[in-house]
């Protein structure tokens, strides 16, 4: 079994309605629905009543190598001593291969947003097919389209604020949005149409016509990187940070 390397393709979440912990242990348990595995093994932070103090950097604290039994789950994450920061997964995309371990995180803020938000959600997968290097098209669009099935299947079973597929870059909270929308994250990116009202939406979709659009029961998803849409649609690099930023300031101001 082999961990993922850099760089890391990662699938980030972000839930304004639900604790971080219920967000861990439901993308956890939505994963484990599609057929990927906990391994009983991770990491975490560790001391006297843990789970109530804030924190920003997921190295803030010590991360402790911890094993647990995957069928008491449950347990592990109760354990108000212990902290689970991050888990193994066995095949997080369905990559049809049993040898790959993929990593569910918390992402890590700002230390002013650790005070009064919340932290993203992140899948780390091995992402060196996106590397440009010659001969990795095929490998980089086989995993490609299995992110972007993915990343929806479990957009529909855990309903997201928003979310987004980026390769190498954290996923930002709404607060940190606020401060900094100069974001590099909304360049695949779904918004729950419970977080944003439909005007937002519409605005969006109007921004994107040349991008790929899919409108789905919870919300919108825009692709502006060919690997992760159906139709292979990408944008240039200036037009897309230009865009993103717009989005960020929907995001972060209406937090």
């Amino acid at each position: 079994m082999k961990l993922p390397e850099a760089p890391f393709l990662e699938l980030n979440f972000y839930y304004a309605n639900k604790s971080e912990q219920e967000a861990f242990a439901q993308l956890s348990y939505a994963l484990n629905n599609l057929g990927s595995k906990l391994d009983g093994e991770g990491y975490a932070h560790k001391g006297v009543n843990i789970k109530g103090q804030a924190f920003a950097s997921i190295t803030d604290d010590l991360m402790e190598a911890v094993t647990f039994d995957p069928n008491r789950f449950e347990e592990t994450l109760a354990d108000q001593a212990m902290r689970l920061m991050q888990v193994h997964i066995h095949d997080a995309l369905d990559r049809q291969d049993n040898d790959v371990i993929d990593i569910l995180t918390y992402v890590s803020i700002s230390k002013e947003a650790s005070l009064i938000d919340k932290h993203p959600i992140a899948i780390w997968t091995d992402g060196t097919a996106f590397d440009p290097i010659p001969g990795q098209e095929i490998h980089a669009r086989r995993l490609g389209r299995l992110a972007y099935q993915r990343f929806l299947a479990l957009i529909r079973q855990t309903e997201p604020s928003y979310a987004a597929i980026t390769v190498e870059y954290a996923l930002e909270c709404p607060t940190d949005l606020r401060a900094r929308p100069e974001s590099l994250a909304f360049e695949d990116f779904f918004i729950s149409n419970k977080y944003l009202s439909d005007k937002h939406l519409n605005t969006i979709s109007e921004l994107y016509t040349d991008a790929y659009v899919e409108m789905i029961d919870v919300g919108i998803y825009v692709s502006c990187y060919g690997y992760f849409n159906p139709r292979g649609i990408s944008l240039h690099r200036d037009i897309i940070e230009e865009r993103a930023v717009k989005v960020s300031r929907m995001i972060g101001f209406n937090y």
